[in-house]
């Protein structure tokens, strides 16, 4: 049963991953529950040194953000990217880390189809936001690398 959804999620993702690299650029039509709602808020605290960002800091990193979190089917739990080049997604309530290495090879291919000729690095953490692995695509030579923090 859970093979089946997670093959589906993956194979959504991947769907995005294609959409991605075909220059669409428009805003997602729904919203997931709960996911970057607007709140009246004061104005916010600058984020200490260890803490993670949240949001990302360009808008055509927030579309991707999106696209990602709205194929993801649940599977992931946040994502966001900085500095249009670092893709940090947090697994989800009901993602299994089994899924961790089709997801990553899925998003550094969304990450290189979507900043072309950039170095570009994919962070996935567990749901407690615990770093699992890091890939990271060197543009020059098309190697990926692996680590794991």
């Amino acid at each position: 049963m859970w093979k089946g959804r997670r093959s589906t999620a993956l194979a959504g993702i991947l769907a995005v991953a294609l959409a991605a690299g075909t220059g669409c650029a428009r805003r997602p039509a729904e919203r997931v529950a709960g996911y970057r709602e607007q709140r009246s808020a004061p104005a916010p605290v600058p984020p200490r040194r260890d803490q993670t960002l949240r949001g990302s800091d360009t808008l055509q990193g927030r579309d991707l953000a999106d696209r990602i979190m709205l194929a993801s089917e649940g599977m992931l739990g946040d994502a966001h990217v900085r500095h249009d080049r670092d893709l940090v997604v947090a697994l989800g309530a009901k993602a299994n880390t089994d899924v961790v290495p089709d997801l990553l090879r899925i998003l550094i291919r969304m990450m290189h189809a979507t900043y072309p000729g950039k170095d570009v690095t994919v962070l996935v953490q567990d749901a407690q936001r615990r770093p699992l692995v890091r890939a990271s695509l060197n543009a020059q030579d098309g190697d990926v690398s692996y680590t794991f923090p």
